[in-house]
C-alpha cells in the first residue's frame, strides 16, 4: 500500500470553552520549567492504536501473515464503528495532577472515573480483541496485546490527558497548582482515522 500512513485513535479533544483553564494550569507548570503540550495536541485518549504500518510492521515481526490491505480493511471498519459510538461531548471533573513515566517527568491531569466514557471503552476493547484474533491464529488477544508497545494498555483505561514534560528540571508538581484545576473539562469527539500524526 503507497500513499499516507493512517493513524487510528479514539479519543477527545478539549472544547474551545476549556482552553482558558487549561491554558491557566499550563502556564503555572510553565514556570516551574514544564515543556508545554502545544493547545492542538491536549487529547483524552480512550483506545490508541498508532501508525497502520507500525502495526504491520510488529505483526509480521511476531510471525503474522495478514496482508497490510486487510489489516486496513479491518482498522477501517473498527473506525467506522467508532465513529457511531462515540458520545459527540463528554465532560469530565479533573481529580488531580500526577507525575507518571518512567522517570516522572510528564505531567497528567487526572480524571474521575466517568461511566459513559468506561462503557465506550469497554465496547472498543471487546471490538478490538475481536478483530485481532484474526492477526495471528491461534495467538489469545490478551497475549498479543502485551507485546504490541501501541496496544499494551489498550485494556485499561485511565482517563487523563498529558499537560507537560520536565526535562531534567527538579520533577515535582509545583506549589499552589492543585488549586488551579477546573471544576470540569467539555471534551469533543475527534476523528477516529488521521493523517500524518506522530
Amino acid at each position: 500500500m503507497s500513499g499516507p500512513d493512517p493513524r487510528y485513535f479514539i479519543q477527545y479533544r478539549p472544547d474551545p470553552s476549556a482552553f482558558g483553564d487549561l491554558t491557566r494550569l499550563q502556564t503555572a507548570l510553565s514556570r516551574a520549567g514544564g515543556v508545554l503540550v502545544r493547545e492542538p495536541e491536549l487529547h483524552v485518549t480512550v483506545i490508541h492504536i498508532g501508525s497502520l504500518r507500525r502495526l504491520h510492521a510488529d505483526l509480521s515481526r511476531q510471525g503474522s501473515t495478514i496482508s497490510l490491505s486487510s489489516l486496513r480493511e479491518g482498522l477501517d471498519g473498527y473506525a467506522a464503528w467508532a465513529e457511531t459510538a462515540m458520545l459527540p461531548g463528554v465532560t469530565l471533573q479533573p481529580s488531580g495532577l500526577e507525575l507518571w513515566g518512567a522517570e516522572r517527568g510528564v505531567v497528567v491531569l487526572r480524571f474521575a472515573k466517568d461511566a459513559p466514557l468506561l462503557s465506550l471503552h469497554r465496547q472498543a476493547a471487546e471490538r478490538l480483541m475481536a478483530l485481532a484474533g484474526n492477526w495471528i491464529p491461534g495467538r489469545r488477544p490478551e497475549e498479543l496485546f502485551g507485546t504490541l508497545p501501541q496496544l499494551r494498555h489498550a485494556m485499561s483505561f485511565r482517563p487523563h490527558m498529558t499537560l507537560a514534560r520536565y526535562e531534567g528540571q527538579d520533577r515535582a508538581v509545583p506549589d499552589g497548582a492543585e488549586a488551579m484545576l477546573p471544576a470540569d473539562v467539555s471534551l469533543v469527539a475527534d476523528t477516529v482515522v488521521q493523517w500524518g500524526r506522530p
